[in-house]
């Protein structure tokens, strides 16, 4: 029995000095232990504007930074103290695979904070060492500034790794996670709607597609597409020219009250025209969603623009001769209402990788249409037969402009452009060499996951 109580204590004790040690351990690699992504170092006193314009004022330490809400940011210390500064939204290109928060330096007398999002989105907060606080605007920091503050933030901390050990834990041997490990799985990057806008804007710089079926000869009714030193292509376009039968001609009679002319004239429809007028793309846009890439081509506010031929005359409608009106009279132009559209094209392309490259396919291409009313007043209601010709010939065209903007992104050289931008802006806002695929299982959302070497 004495004996059985003399093991007792020296496993007690053993067990006191063993657990002594593990938390004094803890307490010294808790101590010196590297920043977390939202966590900043403040390496002397920094004052800020909260919300209401009231002053905060944050000693120098160690801060959890967050967003609270769309116009402030909160920073917590290790003991639970929390303080709210005043930050403005903004937007950033590096791909991150979590939030980060940066703390940055500039100049003698001020210092920003800022919280970049996965999606591109950053919130800024500006702050003084003296405590002055500007009352004029102040321009959040460049696309360049924040480059070259998170590339710094990520150097730090591959400097500080330490050495790699193997450390048990329940679930068998395993080795703990390090700054350089993290940043490692990191590097299965993202392609953000921003970095894809940045890629679209180096590709289609300049670009023009202009389709018009309103000229006076063949010559000028065609799609012209002119992406500058990749593609130059002309297509010809037709427009709509009807004779009405004599039954519908009957239907656009119209009398003396609605043409206030002389009391003994009779006017009729004889023909119809509409044609493509002289559409012309703005902006070309870029958005990553449900794992794939969408370009957006709007072409602003365009038109169906119709005419119409009328004749007219004194003893009824059994002479011969030809339309009192020509296409050209301003009475033709304005005699039929326009068909006012604001289109958008939106071409979409599933990600691919091949031999070290981001490239696509070229998926689908579909109309976004914001149907506008017909424009102007018009003289004369329209005939049944006439909305169903005018709305066919609409219908077909954009059928046959989607086919032909959809054909750019299939040309050999456009999708070697594109894929060059896209692969170097992905190489650029990452730091590294070489991309090795896609990880199609992933890209879903808002992003598309891309591995790196």
């Amino acid at each position: 029995m004495k004996n059985l109580v003399s093991i007792s204590i020296v496993f007690l004790a053993v067990l006191v000095i063993y657990m002594s040690g593990t938390q004094s351990a803890n307490a010294n690699e808790d101590e010196g232990a590297d920043l977390v992504n939202t966590e900043i170092e403040l390496e002397r006193v920094v004052h800020f504007s909260g919300p209401k314009g009231d002053p905060v004022t944050l000693d120098a330490g160690r801060y959890r930074v967050e967003k609270r809400d769309s116009k402030t940011l909160e920073l917590s210390t290790g003991d639970g103290a929390s303080h709210v500064i005043a930050a403005a939204a903004s937007e950033h290109d590096e791909a991150i695979g979590d939030a980060e928060a940066l703390s940055v330096a500039m100049g003698n007398d001020a210092h920003r904070v800022l919280l970049l999002h996965t999606d591109g989105t950053s919130w800024e907060a500006v702050g003084t060492y003296s405590g002055v606080v500007s009352r004029a605007a102040v321009a959040p920091l460049s696309r360049t500034q924040v480059n070259t503050a998170y590339k710094s933030r990520l150097q730090t901390r591959i400097e500080s790794v330490p050495t790699i050990q193997p450390q048990a834990y329940e679930g068998g041997n395993q080795v703990a996670e390090t700054w350089q490990q993290k940043l490692e799985r990191q590097r299965a990057g993202r392609i953000t709607s921003t970095l894809l806008r940045n890629a679209i804007g180096k590709t289609f710089s300049g670009a023009s597609l202009k389709a018009n079926a309103c000229g006076g000869s063949y010559t000028y009714r065609k799609t012209i597409v002119n992406i500058p030193n990749t593609l130059y292509k002309e297509e010809g376009l037709q427009r709509l020219h009807y004779d009405l039968s004599n039954g519908e001609r009957e239907k656009t009679e119209w009398t003396i009250d609605e043409r206030k002319l002389k009391r003994d004239v009779k006017g009729r429809r004889y023909s119809i025209r509409a044609c493509i007028d002289n559409w012309q793309n703005r902006d070309w846009q870029g958005q990553v969603v449900n794992g794939l890439m969408e370009v957006h081509i709007p072409f602003g506010d365009a038109s169906i623009t119709t005419r119409t031929i009328e004749y007219w005359s004194t003893t009824g409608f059994h002479v011969v001769g030809g339309p009192r009106w020509n296409w050209n009279d301003s009475a033709a132009r304005n005699a039929i209402q326009d068909r006012n559209l604001s289109p958008v094209l939106i071409v979409t392309l599933r990600p691919k990788y091949s031999n070290g490259k981001i490239t696509y396919q070229a998926n689908d291409a579909k109309w976004d249409l914001r149907m506008n009313m017909w424009s102007r007043y018009g003289r004369f209601r329209l005939s049944p037969a006439e909305p169903d010709k005018i709305y066919s010939y609409m219908n077909s065209n954009l059928e046959i402009l989607r086919g032909r903007y959809l054909a750019i992104f299939n040309n050999q050289n456009v999708r070697a452009r594109l894929s060059e931008d896209l692969t170097d802006s992905l190489l650029a806002n990452n730091y590294v060499n070489r991309i090795t695929g896609i990880d199609e299982a992933n890209s879903g959302g808002t992003v598309i996951t891309v591995s790196y070497d």
